[in-house]
């Protein structure tokens, strides 16, 4: 999902965009935590070489934060889109999983009644105009469907069984990095708020917060 920003990025110097295991590309595995992505990020980066600038959006945000705190070496630089490093309620987003889960199989080849089966979901009702019940949210979510192949490129079981784990941000005790740290919230609705900066502060010294008027979105919305 960040394509358009890295190929606009690329024009300029290299660009590695990494799915997370589960997500788009990324092989599938029955272990989702937290520790094994972060492992899986720290494999790619000590592939290049070189500390990297680091962005990671939404559970990318978390495991991008995880990274630079137990490998600053491998981090010149941190940018998080609209996540914070704290424990979120996030009950809307674990109806969406399940709402995509309950998706038939026979739906799954046409993304027009796939797009209306959300729409029409119990989740889109009850979420109004915010998440299914948003035209953008359901737009962004089908980037993930494989037509072809009446599947998504997310491992959504997985996910959905290490959902309670992933709501929240398993910080090392005592664990603080001091590169600079960019952190960009969506002030339209979005998770990153004014009142998680000094969350962010006590684990990134040089955290700098940059709201932005989005939604959770930010770098497709923006």
């Amino acid at each position: 999902n960040f394509s358009t920003v890295g190929r606009k990025l690329a024009a300029r110097r290299e660009v590695v965009l990494v799915d997370l295991r589960n997500h788009g590309g990324s092989p599938w595995h029955d272990d989702a935590s937290f520790e094994a992505m972060r492992a899986d990020m720290e494999g790619v980066l000590e592939s290049i070489g070189r500390p990297v600038s680091l962005c990671g959006h939404s559970l990318g945000g978390k495991v991008a934060m995880l990274t630079a705190l137990q490998r600053p070496d491998l981090v010149a630089r941190l940018c998080v889109a609209d996540i914070a490093p704290v424990r979120y309620e996030m009950e809307a987003n674990r109806a969406i999983i399940e709402a995509l889960l309950a998706v038939p199989e026979t739906a799954l080849g046409d993304r027009k009644e796939v797009d209306s089966a959300l729409a029409a979901s119990e989740t889109a009702i009850a979420q109004g105009g915010g998440g299914l019940g948003n035209p953008f949210v359901r737009g962004f979510l089908l980037q993930s469907l494989q037509p072809e192949t009446r599947s998504w490129r997310l491992n959504l079981r997985a996910l959905l069984g290490s959902y309670e784990a992933l709501r929240g941000f398993p910080a090392p005790a005592g664990s603080r990095a001091e590169m600079p740290a960019l952190f960009i919230g969506g002030a339209n609705g979005g998770m990153l708020q004014p009142k998680h900066l000094p969350a962010c502060e006590a684990l990134f010294p040089n955290a700098r917060l940059e709201m932005v008027a989005t939604g959770h979105f930010v770098h497709s919305e923006a």
